[in-house]
């Protein structure tokens, strides 16, 4: 179980999008203590909305239970120092995302753009980033998702990957075997690598 976690916006682009499993449940069940958005994130979700009519509802219900402050919890607590050194670097949403990390001690950062993740990685190796795979993976392990192969399917199809250049499947695979050894580890369950290949083998499970 993950005690906190703070999401970036790229989040809910799979909660609006997936039809083949309830994230918002699953999230529930596996981060304990609720999910933290900074208001930028916020207002780029609302922006998003606009931008995409068709999940317009589904945005704007998801901004709503953020501004009530229930499980989905908007966060305004954040280093001013660190949000200043780290805004001219990555994207406004995710440096308030660290610069709350590291005011409020919350580790578990999920996102979707991988373009802030080295960054992170370098300057702030105590918060843990990672994208929605791993809290798929998570859901995977403890049994939650009953057809695993056909949301791993949605989940690249959401993301395009057929697509993708070679370099970027490459690392994408490499990211999915990290993301779910990771989970693997958080819960302390036996790492079996023959497993673990066979759970993030791209190839082989979208020709099925």
């Amino acid at each position: 179980m993950i005690p906190k976690a703070i999401f970036d916006n790229t989040v809910f682009n799979f909660f609006v999008r997936f039809s083949c499993a309830d994230l918002s449940n699953i999230v529930r069940t596996i981060i304990s203590n609720g999910v933290f958005i900074p208001l930028e994130i916020l207002n780029e979700m609302e922006k998003i909305a606009i931008d995409y009519p068709e999940y317009q509802s589904k945005i704007f219900y998801w901004s709503d239970q953020i501004r009530r402050n229930r499980y989905y919890k908007l966060c305004t607590t954040y280093d001013a120092i660190v949000y200043d050194f780290v805004k001219s670097r990555i994207d406004k949403g995710e440096a308030e995302a660290v610069a709350q990390s590291q005011k409020t001690g919350i580790r578990f950062f999920i996102t979707d753009d991988l373009k802030c993740q080295p960054f992170i990685q370098e300057h702030y190796p105590s918060i843990k980033t990672y994208s929605t795979f791993f809290l798929l993976s998570i859901a995977e392990i403890n049994g939650l998702l009953p057809d695993y192969k056909k949301v791993f399917k949605e989940y690249h199809q959401i993301l395009n990957y057929q697509k993708f250049g070679i370099s970027k499947k490459k690392k994408h695979k490499a990211k999915l075997r990290f993301e779910y050894t990771e989970a693997v580890k958080n819960f302390g369950f036996p790492y079996n690598k023959k497993e673990i290949s066979e759970k993030t083998s791209v190839d082989k499970i979208l020709k099925n």
